[in-house]
């Protein structure tokens, strides 16, 4: 898949584990990476908004899920992760 066709956008809400010098050296070399620094901790729901926000693509995907899932895996040393997408669908009658 070619990196102009999605972007991925990392939210930091004042974490203390070093991510936005951790992902500005990561966009060096991923253009399709944009990171977004918040000043003061606003909570995981303000972060989402934010990218939502900023977010330019058609479709969008949170992926804090499926990390803390597979940090997981790791820890408990799991042979096989799996994961499922449900797909839901709405129809709007006009």
């Amino acid at each position: 898949m070619p990196s102009d066709d999605f972007e991925v956008i990392v939210v930091d809400d004042c974490s203390t584990d070093n991510t936005c010098r951790i992902i500005t050296d990561y966009i060096a070399q991923h253009s399709q990476v944009r990171l977004l620094c918040q000043k003061e901790n606003h909570r995981q729901g303000a972060a989402r908004n934010w990218g939502l926000k900023e977010a330019k693509g058609r479709y969008i995907s949170f992926v804090d899920g499926v990390f803390s899932a597979l940090l997981w895996a790791e820890k408990t040393q799991v042979d096989i992760a799996m994961f499922a997408i449900q797909f839901l669908l709405a129809v709007l009658s006009a």
